[in-house]
């Protein structure tokens, strides 16, 4: 099965790190990029992906995640961000976002991020998942 892929980053150097990485993959067809909130849209009505690696800047001061959500509901989501904490897994859970990765990493979690994906699994990187935990802790949770 080939999976179409599309990615709206404000960032132009990860924009070409995830459109080389989808690129050498046999079963991926990179179909566009873009590179803010205003052309998302666009980007996922003209090219149809099946997965858009999302930029979480982009979401922030804007409609973006509703508008996806209600005339793409199948659309399926990869959360880029700086930072995992409390508000980016709200927000993935809230948008039912079905993968978020830290940018840095993107690397070593853009694949896991797409595997789990395809077996209709919800994929957090390790990374927020250790800052939850540690936020969970920390607030005297009894652990």
């Amino acid at each position: 099965m080939t999976l179409r892929i599309a990615v709206s980053e404000k960032n132009e150097t990860i924009r070409q790190e995830i459109r080389y990485l989808v690129e050498e993959h046999p079963d991926y067809v990179f179909t566009g990029d873009s590179a803010d909130e205003y052309s998302v849209m666009s980007l996922v009505e003209d090219t149809r992906p099946s997965i858009i690696a999302l930029d979480r800047d982009l979401t922030l001061q804007s409609n973006l995640l509703p508008a996806i959500r209600k005339f793409h509901p199948d659309l399926k989501i990869i959360y880029m961000t700086k930072t995992g904490n409390r508000d980016v897994v709200l927000e993935i859970y809230k948008y039912r976002i079905e993968a978020c990765i830290i940018k840095r990493n993107i690397f070593n979690e853009f694949f896991m991020a797409i595997e789990g994906i395809t077996q209709n699994h919800r994929f957090l990187s390790s990374e927020i998942t250790t800052a939850i935990v540690e936020e969970y802790i920390e607030a005297g949770s009894g652990l």
